[in-house]
């Protein structure tokens, strides 16, 4: 039920910020779902924060295998703080500051699962800054992933690459040399060092 809420949360914070006014369904029944009309932003916004507070309340603290029981390294189901780093995001973007530093402060602290890593380690299966990272069906790369695996050119605008400053270590590790004169730098192909299958959402 805490995943569900949370599934749920997640998918009406993306459409309400790429639609708008949204219909809520939060019924099984088709009949009532097919003549829905579009309910409010700050309705489904409620919805989006009571669901939070529910996973929140519902998710245990640790990640857990398919079993529902077994502790993994892995980050791939949600868990109690990827409700309330959600949390902070929304309330983020419903301005309401002081519930956002709180809800943001408590994941920050939580050092015995999140920290920073190194460039080198960021994207790597259960890096210690995820807090959720999904992973596709057939356990192959994503399409993001398969996009720098066969290594076609990705390049990256001068003024994104302005600004880097002096000494940067991702400009280091994460965009590679031209290899012809006059071609904008690319990005590495560093999914290579990347759990197959999986991506950070953090």
């Amino acid at each position: 039920m805490g995943e569900a809420k949370f599934t749920r949360a997640f998918c009406y914070f993306y459409l309400v910020n790429l639609f708008g006014d949204v219909p809520l369904a939060i019924s099984t029944d088709y009949k009532v779902n097919a003549t829905l009309y579009r309910s409010s932003v700050s309705k489904v916004y409620d919805l989006i924060i009571a669901d939070l507070q529910d996973a929140g309340e519902l998710l245990r603290i640790d990640y857990l295998q398919a079993d529902m029981v077994s502790v993994t390294p892995d980050r791939v189901r949600p868990n109690k703080w990827t409700a309330v780093a959600l949390m902070a995001r929304v309330q983020l973007y419903r301005e309401n500051w002081q519930e956002a530093i709180n809800a943001a402060t408590r994941v920050i602290d939580n050092h015995d699962l999140y920290d920073t890593s190194s460039v080198t380690q960021v994207f790597q299966q259960a890096s210690r800054e995820a807090i959720w990272q999904l992973q596709t069906v057939d356990k192959t790369f994503t399409d993001d992933a398969a996009l720098f695996m066969q290594q076609r050119p990705v390049h990256i605008s001068n003024d994104l690459l302005l600004s880097f400053e002096k000494g940067d270590l991702r400009r280091q590790h994460w965009l590679s040399a031209p290899t012809a004169t006059n071609i904008p730098l690319s990005i590495k192909i560093v999914v290579k060092q990347m759990y197959p299958g999986k991506i950070s959402s953090c």
